[in-house]
């Protein structure tokens, strides 16, 4: 019996995945497939690496949702890992996703854990696997994602508005998760660690723009009552807001206006 193929799916820019060469060096087989998806902002020079089982394309789009649509277009059936170009893998993580879609059948997406090169987790992580809901889908990050594409719904894609490099630059991941789950998808995490990552990483910044984004992130997923929690999220974010030197009036003077400036395409 044939495994069940496993791909990943890579953002870059500028060919920034040449200097991981780990993953571009990581072994490929019929069973492990890597798509990559170079889109040329600064550099107009196409990246050009020669490997079976890997397939690059060079797009002159802009964007992290439109890099992760594109790489989700190429694959019709298995598993797709969602991945940036700074991630490096684990020892034994394709048999680990796919025992995990074996004992939780029917699930559209796992998220499992990551770690940090220093050998602690990303964040704070559950010790006994569970079912996901609207509540918990918020804390994914994107890399923390195994699809299992043929319980996805055909429809169900990143928000091209949102994410980096789009009009709002955050938010992409959990509108994609949330849409998933009102779609009916199943979905469930995995306390098993498939990749590693740096601790620091650009969704960590607040400021004034952050908000902004926030603001409309909270009105695409919530409508209305998205108004509500962007006032209590700056509330929360209190003190991390005075450690940046933003105002905290400020700050929540830009959430709000990033919910009035969305507008749904």
């Amino acid at each position: 019996m044939s495994e069940t193929k496993i791909t990943i799916l890579v953002s870059t820019v500028d060919g920034g995945i040449l200097r991981n060469d780990t993953l571009l060096n990581m072994p490929l087989s019929t069973s492990l497939n890597m798509v990559i998806v170079n889109q040329m902002i600064k550099n107009d020079v196409p990246l050009s690496i020669q490997r079976d089982h890997c397939k690059i394309i060079n797009s002159k789009t802009k964007g992290l949702s439109v890099s992760r649509n594109l790489a989700l277009n190429e694959v019709r059936s298995g598993y797709a890992i969602v991945a940036d170009d700074d991630v490096v893998y684990v020892d034994g993580f394709e048999e680990r996703i796919r025992q995990a879609f074996q004992k939780f059948k029917k699930r559209a997406i796992l998220t499992f854990r990551i770690e940090t090169p220093e050998g602690g987790f990303f964040k704070d992580y559950a010790s006994e696997a569970f079912e996901h809901n609207a509540r918990s889908l918020l804390k994914v990050s994107s890399i923390d994602m195994v699809l299992n594409v043929s319980e996805l719904n055909s429809d169900v894609k990143f928000d091209e508005q949102f994410g980096l490099g789009a009009k709002y630059n955050t938010g992409e991941n959990n509108i994609f998760l949330l849409d998933a789950h009102r779609k009916g998808l199943l979905m469930g995490y995995v306390p098993e660690t498939i990749v590693i990552h740096p601790f620091e990483n650009s969704g960590r910044v607040l400021n004034a723009g952050h908000l902004f984004a926030k603001g409309a992130v909270f009105r695409r997923m919530f409508g209305l009552k998205g108004l509500a929690i962007i006032i209590v999220f700056c509330i929360k974010k209190r003190k991390e807001m005075k450690d940046s030197g933003l105002n905290f009036m400020n700050g929540i003077s830009s959430g709000i206006k990033g919910f009035f400036k969305y507008r749904n395409k």
